[in-house]
């Protein structure tokens, strides 16, 4: 009889833990979606994305805030400047979650797109 509630709070907790793997797969996505929404709301469009387009397309490229490409520094990963600006998008994230907009970015992505 202890052999059958072991099992079933066994698959009970793999059910749990697997749904809880999807919660964090849709909220990693959420995040990836929030940081690429930031990016392209502040910096101007990847000069190397544009040179697929010919002619006066690309005249018409998508402009960022700060009137400029995102510079190496930031883009990186591996040094201060980028973790430090990868920290702040995140913390916007995690404002934008505790306010309960966490499917924000998508909505605005897709409406964009």
């Amino acid at each position: 009889m202890v052999n059958i509630v072991s099992d079933l709070t066994n698959e009970d907790e793999n059910e749990i833990s697997d749904g809880a793997f999807d919660d964090l797969s849709v909220v990693d996505n959420d995040r990836e979606e929030f940081f690429h929404l930031v990016n392209s709301f502040l910096w101007d469009a990847d000069e190397s994305a544009d040179s697929s387009s010919k002619g006066r397309q690309y005249q018409y490229r998508r402009r960022g805030l700060m009137q400029r490409t995102m510079p190496t520094m930031v883009q990186r990963q591996d040094n201060l400047m980028g973790q430090t600006y990868r920290g702040v998008v995140d913390g916007c994230y995690d404002i934008l979650c505790a306010l309960g907009l966490r499917g924000l970015a998508s909505s605005i992505a897709r409406m964009f797109s």
